[in-house]
């Protein structure tokens, strides 16, 4: 699942793995993309998420990957920053420091969060994954976010990560747990202190920190990308890791995560400022 990729590097993609291994499959829009070794039989794109149906052989799977609004990014005024709100509550400091300091009434939190599009644009998901659920497939989801989760938000990590004490069940993954959707790596990894599975902001090799975090004064470290999972019977969850560099941006400084995270770092460069999330499972017909 490809977020920020766009049509070019979907195909590149593709065309690499094909070259190397047997004939892959692929769809995809101007951000979204999904790549397939297994032959993808239906697709379909909405705002903000492409879809694939995938015949494993073993059953079928349909899989969403999404790149979700990065508007109204509420858990960023814990951090004294705007967020930029679309409109309404906040909406007056964009993407700016907030003047009077740090936003923690979880009512104005809320306000801002359900002012994006993220949480109806997994809703229209949901949906749709219930016709796929009636059909007999299995349902997997993952991609940007854009948002934390309140697994991650809790009493206990209130003096991490900047989030002055406000614990928050943030409305799209809330959404998603209502409708019986796993969190593949909060699963296996519970302990949000040892594992808190930072995606971002990542170090991103050669470009200056400010142009990859603005809140120069500001931790906004978070796990923003992630992976959901909904069986229906054959679907089992075996490992969750993250994929990417081990050191992260904190107050525009370049800084080692020092965490106990299961971690892939590859051997090249990692050229995004998003670290991946890398689940298996396995599938039983």
């Amino acid at each position: 699942m490809l977020s920020e990729t766009g049509d070019e590097m979907t195909n590149t993609l593709r065309a690499a793995m094909s070259a190397q291994y047997d004939t892959w499959s692929s769809v995809n829009d101007n951000d979204n993309g999904i790549l397939s070794r297994f032959p993808i039989i239906e697709s379909s794109r909405g705002n903000y998420y492409v879809k694939a149906v995938i015949d494993t052989g073993y059953g079928k799977v349909a899989v969403y990957s999404v790149h979700l609004d990065y508007l109204s990014e509420a858990s960023f005024l814990p951090r004294g920053y705007g967020g930029a709100a679309k409109s309404g509550v906040t909406s007056e400091y964009g993407w700016n420091k907030i003047p009077s300091g740090p936003i923690t009434d979880l009512q104005i939190i809320r306000a801002v969060n359900m002012n994006s599009d993220r949480y109806s644009t997994m809703s229209e998901i949901v949906n749709d994954a219930e016709i796929e659920i009636q059909k007999g497939r299995e349902i997997i989801i993952g991609g940007d976010f854009n948002e934390p989760s309140g697994l991650d938000w809790t009493a206990t990590t209130g003096s991490k990560f900047q989030h002055n004490n406000v614990s928050y069940d943030f409305d799209t993954h809330k959404l998603l747990r209502d409708n019986g959707y796993i969190d593949t790596y909060r699963t296996l990894h519970p302990n949000p202190i040892t594992h808190p599975g930072i995606t971002w902001p990542g170090e991103l090799n050669g470009i200056p920190v400010l142009e990859v975090v603005y809140e120069s004064d500001a931790d906004v470290r978070d796990r923003i990308d992630f992976v959901y999972y909904k069986s229906n019977q054959n679907l089992t969850l075996n490992s969750a890791k993250i994929v990417g560099s081990k050191y992260s941006i904190n107050k525009s400084q370049t800084v080692p995560d020092n965490t106990d995270d299961d971690m892939i770092t590859p051997a090249g460069t990692w050229y995004s400022d998003h670290k991946g999330v890398f689940v298996t499972f396995r599938i039983d017909g």
